[in-house]
Order: structure tokens, then C-alpha cells, then sequence
């Protein structure tokens, strides 16, 4: 009976959370801080903007031309400015480069399956936010800013096991994401403790799926991958909220 409520749950905020929250935007500003003002910080944050843009209208064909061509033009413009310049701390990442043509991959891929496989579409443009923060790995921050985005690459390392139904990389990442939420839990206040438990709570299900043999026949494990990023795009919401530089562009 338990179970059945849980997947009912997990329906219902499908269909009333919108699945296209493709970026949270919120996150680059955290990550960043008070160099949010800087070019770089500046031109990601459009870019995260733009594939959000994209992921709230992906089903609508005239809007999702439209903001795909925004976002291929942002990319270019980005990619042109800092791909062969990128930021002091970012000279000292040697995946820099393949950072890049990863993303670009990306945005040919989303292209490509806009019209065919729109599902398929909206998942690359979740997996391009995700890595688009990868950027940031070597840019000096704050711990719980650094702790925020563990959190993206377990997620991102969570969808890409689902993909590619590699039951190892699920259980690493299901630990990975335990691990944050555990950092985490030392780095918030008492007015966010909820929102780091809440998160926890997400965790563990995930362990508890990752442990079950035949995890990647059923679609629990989509649906329940979803609804944790969801929370954590709450979570980022909520701590962005209360932070001097959550004065976010729209």
C-alpha cells in the first residue's frame, strides 16, 4: 500500500512540476557569487537562460525553433570568447577543452531529436545544464557552493547510468549523492535543514532502487530521478533566495 501511494506521488508531481525546468539558473549564481558580474559569469548565465527557455517550450514547435536558435547562437558567441580564453582558473582545467565540445555535441544532439524524439530532445537539454556547470569545477567558491554542484555531477552521473543501464555507475553515484547530503548537512543553516533532509530523503530512495536487480525495467527509477532533481532545484531555489546575489536576470 505504501509503495502504491509513493508511485502515486510520484505521478502526480510529474505532471503538476514542470518537467521542462531544462536549468536552474539559480545554481550558476550561488556558484559564482558576488563574479557574477564578471563576462563569464555573465555569458553562462545567459546560456543557462536560453536552454531553460528551450525546456519550457520544447513542445511547441514555433517556440522551440525559436529558442533553439537563441541558445546555438549564444553558444556560438560563447564558445567563440572563452573556449581558446577561458577564465584565469579556468586555464588550469585540462578538461577545458573537452568541456566544450561535449556541450556543442550536446546542442547538435538536441537539434537532431527535436523533431523526432522530442523526450529524447528534452533529455540532452537537461544533461547540456548539468554540464554547462561543469565549467565551474576549478573556479574557486565556497564550500557549500562546491557541495551544490557534487550534487549536479551525482545527478548527472545518475541519468547517465539510467541511459546507458550500467547498474555500477547507479550504485556509485546513488553513494555520491548520499555523500552530498551529508556535506550538506553541515553547511546550512537551521531555517534550510529541512531542505537538506528532504534531499536525503530523495537519496535514499535512489540507494534503495539502485540496489534492485531489475531497476532499469520499470519506470520508477526515471520517475524518481525527477523528482530529486526537482527537490534540488527547489533546494538551490530556496538557498539562492536568501543569498545578497540571487538577483537572478529573467
Amino acid at each position: 500500500m505504501r509503495k502504491a501511494i509513493f508511485m502515486i506521488y510520484l505521478v502526480c508531481l510529474l505532471v503538476f512540476v514542470p518537467a521542462a525546468r531544462a536549468c536552474d539558473v539559480n545554481l550558476f549564481s550561488i556558484i559564482a557569487g558576488t563574479s557574477k558580474s564578471d563576462a563569464f559569469s555573465e555569458s553562462i548565465t545567459g546560456l543557462a537562460q536560453a536552454i531553460r527557455n528551450l525546456g519550457e517550450n520544447y513542445t511547441d514547435e514555433k517556440k522551440a525553433e525559436k529558442y533553439l536558435f537563441e541558445l546555438m547562437s549564444r553558444w556560438v558567441d560563447f564558445s567563440s570568447a572563452f573556449n581558446q580564453f577561458p577564465p584565469e582558473w579556468g586555464k588550469l582545467d585540462p578538461a577545458w577543452g573537452s568541456k566544450f565540445s561535449d556541450l556543442g555535441r550536446t546542442i547538435g544532439e538536441i537539434r537532431r531529436q527535436l523533431d523526432v524524439d522530442p523526450v529524447r530532445a528534452h533529455d540532452e537539454m537537461l544533461r547540456f545544464s548539468r554540464r554547462l556547470s561543469f565549467l565551474y569545477e576549478n573556479m574557486p567558491k565556497t564550500d557549500r557552493a562546491r557541495v551544490l554542484l557534487d550534487f549536479t555531477r551525482s545527478f548527472d552521473g545518475l541519468w547517465s547510468a539510467l541511459f546507458d543501464q550500467n547498474h555500477d555507475l547507479l550504485k556509485e553515484n546513488a553513494q555520491l549523492l548520499i555523500n552530498s547530503c551529508n556535506a550538506l548537512q553541515a553547511l546550512v543553516d537551521e531555517n534550510e535543514k529541512f531542505l537538506a533532509a528532504n534531499m536525503a530523503a530523495w537519496a535514499e530512495q535512489i540507494r534503495v532502487l539502485s540496489t534492485q536487480i531489475n531497476v532499469f525495467k520499470a519506470a520508477t527509477l526515471r520517475m524518481t530521478l525527477t523528482a530529486a532533481e526537482a527537490e534540488f532545484v527547489n533546494l538551490n531555489e530556496k538557498i539562492s533566495a536568501s543569498m545578497p546575489h540571487s538577483d537572478l536576470k529573467k
